[in-house]
């Protein structure tokens, strides 16, 4: 699961690596914490803004489903 950055900061807990606006949430190489994405996803209480979007619409596109023309029995005349 991704989620979107909102605002730049620095995640201290995957290496100091910066997160700049728009990017996605975790790196390549870096596990999500459920606990730390809450936080982030709050209003911090000491810069009053929250830096990770509280939806996972970033996440990878699921393929789509293939149309299938019914099964043998319906095409038997079958119900």
């Amino acid at each position: 699961m991704a989620y979107k950055v909102l605002n730049d900061f620095i995640e201290k807990e995957h290496d100091n690596k910066f997160y700049r606006k728009g990017e996605t949430y975790p790196k390549e190489g870096f596990k999500m914490v459920a606990k730390r994405v809450s936080f982030l996803q709050s209003i911090h209480p000491e810069y009053n803004v929250a830096f990770l979007e509280k939806s996972e619409n970033v996440t990878k596109a699921a393929p789509k489903e293939k149309k299938t023309q019914g099964s043998k029995a319906e095409k038997d005349g079958e119900s």
